[in-house]
């Protein structure tokens, strides 16, 4: 009776046994070996979406991302002075050039003609008001303008396709590690160079960002003159005398068009009134000479 117990657990042991293995075996498998087929559940388990972040990192606001960019034209009377100036300036703010071209200066005739250049500045964007402070100093400011790029959802949509590919990427090297068909290691090698194409461009964008907006761009374009641009006056007086002195100029130009056209009109003018006057002489003359005749035949009766 006791041998026959023992055989009773002996034999339940062993299937409990079979039946773990069975389903260890079943876990472990790999998609499509020897069988894959490129039907849709060897994609879908590469392509599924990443895990849902905390709760709590959802609800913190993303970094705002910033690009600026401004330009300036600047005039002076000593170029080369301004130029070191600007480029200590520069210097001063921990920026840097990132391309520069200067024309002019040409002799010709005893004269040398006047320089200008425009340089592309980089500054550090927590630096740029004040750097934009000190760099009207520099010479009479003729124009500028200051543009804000807000990069921030481009950016943060960029980094969470990053992130999904970089899942992607890691499910994918641990299924190579599993395959144990040639065919189904190819279709995962080919899977694999896309996936890291896409993010090598991603971390491209979002460098070329990261460094937009750390340093802003600055583009100066520096005139060589002799006297500075007044600067026009904006009281009440200047723009009355404008008004009047607008008013007279075009008074001036209609006059002057009006003048062409009765130079233009006139030679017809004339040869109309000598035609219409010949026309009037030959009439009256017909008329006068039926007079006549009329008066002899009267008094001849």
């Amino acid at each position: 009776m006791k041998k026959l117990s023992a055989l009773i657990i002996a034999l339940f042991l062993a299937a409990a046994l079979l039946c773990s293995c069975a389903s260890n075996s079943k876990t472990d498998s790999v998609p499509g070996n020897g069988n894959y087929s490129g039907g849709s559940g060897y994609y879908d388990e590469i392509s599924s979406d990443p895990p849902k972040q905390d709760s709590q990192k959802d609800t913190l606001s993303p970094e705002q991302k910033l690009i600026k960019r401004y330009r300036v034209t600047l005039e002076t009377t000593e170029y080369d002075r301004t130029r070191s100036e600007i480029s200590a300036l520069v210097e001063g703010y921990g920026g840097y050039f990132s391309s520069s071209s200067e024309n002019g200066g040409n002799t010709s005739g005893g004269r040398r003609s006047s320089r200008y250049g425009e340089f592309t500045i980089r500054i550090p964007a927590e630096k740029l008001d004040e750097f934009i402070s000190e760099l009207g100093g520099k010479g009479n400011v003729i124009s500028s303008n200051l543009t804000t790029d807000d990069v921030t959802e481009s950016y943060y949509s960029y980094q969470s396709r990053l992130d999904a590919l970089a899942l992607q990427e890691q499910r994918i090297l641990d299924m190579m590690e599993k395959a144990d068909s040639l065919d189904y290691l190819i279709k995962l090698e080919d899977k694999l160079s896309q996936i890291r194409s896409e993010i090598n461009e991603l971390n491209y964008r979002l460098k070329y960002y990261d460094k937009s907006v750390d340093y802003s761009y600055v583009t100066v374009n520096l005139r060589e003159v002799i006297e500075y641009t007044e600067e026009p006056e904006n009281n009440f007086i200047s723009r009355l005398g404008n008004a009047v002195k607008n008013t007279f100029v075009v008074f001036g130009e209609v006059l002057g068009e009006i003048l062409i056209g009765i130079v233009w009109i006139l030679p017809f003018a004339l040869a109309a009134g000598a035609v219409a006057l010949i026309i009037v002489i030959s009439v009256k003359r017909r008329k006068n000479k039926k007079l006549s005749e009329k008066t002899e035949n009267t008094e001849q009766k």
